[in-house]
Parts: C-alpha cells; structure tokens; sequence
C-alpha cells in the first residue's frame, strides 16, 4: 500500500505511442505515484505503446516518440516528428479534459537548443509548447498558442480576441538551455492569465475568451507543435497536467520543490553515477528534504519543516494500522481526512472524494487509524476554522461535502449545511423544492422554518426565539 502524507497549510490522447529506434541509450528512472492534488487530466507519457481512440477521428491517427526520463519516458517533439500530438478537450468516455473557461496547464519542458540570451541560437523559429485548435471546420484553425520567438528569448501566448482578431494576452522574457528541465504553467480565465516558471510568477497577461460546451468536442489541445508540425517545439515534455482551478503560489511551489528532486536525478545511471548524484543531490535541495523508505509493502514520503509549520507525518503502517505524527506549532485540535484516488473523473467520486477520518485533540500529536483494503491513500489534516459558523469546518467544506465554506446555507433552502449533513440530506440540493425528498419545509415571513413535511414526518424543537433547533423523526 502506498501512503501520502499531504502538507497541511497546502490546500488528450494518441492512437500510437512508440518509442524511437535504436537501441536505448539511457535506463528510464521509474515513475513516482503522481502528485496528490486534485486535476482534471495528467499526462506522463509512460505508456510506450498507447493506444486510446479521439474525439473527433480527424486528430487521432499520428505518430509519437518517447524517450528515456526522469520519470519513465517523455514524449519528444522535433523536426522528425510525424504529426500532430493532440489532446482531446472531451476524450471518448465524455469526460472534459482541459477547462473551457477557467483553468491551468501545467507541464515540464525540455529544449533541444539554448536560448540566445544563454548563449545558444534558439529555436531557430517559433517554437509551439501548446496549442488549442478548433477542427469543427474544413480546417484547423487556432484559438491560442503558447509558443517561443525564433531566438528563445520570449515566450508568447497569443490568440483570437474577443473581437475575433489577432491579439498578443501576455509575454515574458525567458532563458533557457539545452537539455533543462523548465516548469511551465499557464492560468487562464477570460479575465485574466497568468504565466509560471517554476514557482515563480513571471507575467500576467488580458483574458482568454472562453468556449462554449458545444464546441468543445471539435477542440484539441497540440503538445509541441501546431497542428501542421510546422514549427515544433524541438524539446522533450514530461508531467502534463490539467486544472479547473488555478493552483496558487503555495501548491506551485510545494510540487516545483518536490518533484525537482526526482528531475535533478534524471535517467537511472551506474552506480557510482547514482551515488555522485545523490551527494549533489543534498547539495543542492538541502531544505525541504525528501525521503523514501521502502517497508515492505508501502512507501512513505516525508519532508523536513521549520518549527512555524504544520505538517503530518506517517511514522509507522502495519497489516491494518497506520500511525501519523502530528507537527503542529501551536496546541489545537484537527481533523484527519482520507482519499483513495485525487482524480476528479474517477467514476462514482465527487470531486477529490475526501472523507473525515478522525478528530485529533488539541495537543494530541499521535494518532492512529485502521486501514481498510485500499491499495493506495493520501491523509492531510484540516484546522477547526469555521468561518460562516455553520457547524462544519473549512476544511470539511472543501474536502468532503463540497459545500462554500463562506455560506452558511449553501443551497438556500433554510436549512444550514451542518443541519443538512445532520440529517442526511443533500446540502447542495434545495430539498424545499424536491417532493420526493427526505423533508420539505415551510417557512413563516420571516425566513424561519415553521413545519417540515415529505417523505418522512418530522417535528421540530425551537428555542424561546422561535428559532428552529432540532428536526426529530
């Protein structure tokens, strides 16, 4: 069983993958379990032979090559590349892959050129990172691209404007080398963009325009290239993810700090190359730190934090019991929550699917949980904020009844949403307006909650106000 333990304060496809001829020059580093946090596609490029049907056909009949990496293979994109790597925005279980109107990608590159600025030539032309392309007509035509000017020096994204012309949204000054891993990230909303490099915020930029829902099934997102591979990106790619939300600064910097740890290693090497590596290794990254130990049948990731932190740490898992260490800097009680999977298109999920586990005590550092039969789950803690006061938690808000945790009656039938989760109704369902409902209710000119009645009878205790403070069966 692999366990993750999360940083508390932390809270589109190819017919044929191959890999290029020849005989391997490089041994692959095996991949690391994906990072926990929530996305709506990730694409790692592992499988050497991956066949998966497209939306719409006309994208779904090229080539793509793979080459050793740091985390198993990554997908090259160059002159000798065939056609078009597409990913599509509705993949063929009907799930959306890249957000329409407010969203991330985020993806590692690595060019084959150094940027003039370093030293090199560039690219030598435009050089496409990503492309979204429109194919509901007799032709591709673009709606936004984020590419590299022929000396790599500046990095565009550039489009259709809501005036249907041509329009720069943002740019940044940028040098890169050959053979570097960057972390690009591009935030996107038709109020606004955002470019990351790293874990650094290098440009804002105008809105992109949105799509509808139903031109999404004609659109595809080009990796590397446009979709005539006419100017390729001449470079690796690796880890390409997909949000509906912009990650912030914090969850950036926590994945850029984890994960280039295991991208400073690179392909697996002999092993005295691997142990130069890891001497380099704790040189360069001293602070966090990352471990892995290996116990059997799990795998625990643990970092290092300063004493102003919150962190849980898993300390110890047996058969049927995992024990955590909590590292908190002041003495507070908080809730333990589990998931099993941190994809938001896992069938029958809502979400990150989260769930409460426990309440730790304040000053309670040690605890302990049962396991069930899962082979893999990730636990982080939440604080006892409640910040509309109605009876759950923040955390407990965003993690597991996906209710607002700034609205007290987040479907505003008059029922709070801890009275609603007390009850076993639906808090984001206005149960008043549902007759097959567990309860209706009736309200007097005031707002208040008079009688209940539906499916089951129920009385209800108020208190010398005439508020309502209880529903019975």
């Amino acid at each position: 069983m692999r366990m993750h333990a999360l940083r508390a304060s932390a809270l589109c496809q190819l017919v044929l993958w191959c890999v290029a001829g020849g005989t391997a020059l490089a041994t692959p580093r095996p991949a690391w379990p994906p990072w926990p946090e929530p996305t709506l596609a990730l694409y790692r490029f592992d499988e050497v032979d991956w066949h998966a049907p497209m939306l719409p056909p006309a994208i779904g009949f090229e080539n793509a090559l793979v080459q050793e990496s740091w985390s198993e293979y990554a997908l090259i994109r160059d002159g000798l590349s065939i056609g078009p790597v597409a990913v599509p925005v509705i993949d063929s279980a009907g799930r959306r892959t890249l957000a329409h109107s407010s969203g991330a990608v985020r993806f590692w590159f690595s060019p084959d050129w150094s940027s003039v600025q370093a030293g090199g030539k560039g690219p030598g032309g435009y050089a496409r990172l990503l492309e979204l392309v429109d194919l509901s007509g007799s032709s591709a035509q673009t709606r936004w691209s984020l590419y590299l000017a022929e000396e790599g020096d500046t990095l565009y994204l550039s489009g259709v404007g809501a005036d249907a012309k041509a329009a720069d949204f943002l740019k940044a000054g940028v040098s890169f080398a050959a053979g570097q891993w960057q972390l690009i990230t591009l935030n996107y909303s038709p109020k606004g963009t955002q470019l990351w490099l790293g874990d650094q915020l290098v440009a804002e930029g105008e809105g992109l325009p949105s799509c509808g829902p139903g031109q999404e099934p004609w659109l595809g997102l080009i990796i590397g290239s446009d979709f005539g591979v006419t100017t390729p990106a001449n470079g690796q790619f690796e880890e390409l993810a997909t949000f509906d939300y912009w990650p912030d600064a914090e969850q950036l910097g926590f994945y850029y700090q984890g994960v280039s740890r295991q991208v400073f290693l690179g392909t697996v090497g002999t092993a005295q190359e691997e142990a130069v590596k890891q001497e380099l290794l704790a040189a360069a990254f001293p602070q966090p730190r990352m471990l892995e130990e290996d116990e059997g049948s799990w795998m625990q990731m643990a970092y290092s934090y300063g004493t102003n932190e919150l962190w849980l740490e898993i300390t110890g898992v047996t058969n049927n019991q995992a024990d955590f260490a909590i590292h908190s800097p002041s003495v507070e009680s908080y809730d333990l929550f589990m998931t099993t999977n941190l994809a938001a298109d896992v069938p029958g999920l809502n979400l990150t699917n989260w769930v409460w586990t426990l309440n730790a005590a304040a000053g309670e550092t040690n605890i302990s949980i049962t396991l069930g039969d899962d082979e893999i789950a990730f636990y982080r803690l939440g604080t006892m904020l409640d910040s509309d006061g109605d009876g759950l938690t923040d955390a407990y808000e965003n993690l597991a009844s996906h209710t607002l945790p700034d609205n007290p009656d987040t479907d505003a039938d008059g029922l709070s949403d801890g009275w609603e989760v007390g009850l076993g109704t639906d808090p984001r369902v206005d149960d008043a307006a549902q007759t097959g409902s567990r309860a209706n209710y009736t309200y007097d000119a005031a707002g208040w909650i008079q009688a209940v009645y539906g499916a089951r009878a129920e009385t209800i205790e108020y208190d010398d106000e005439g508020n309502a403070t209880s529903v019975l069966p």
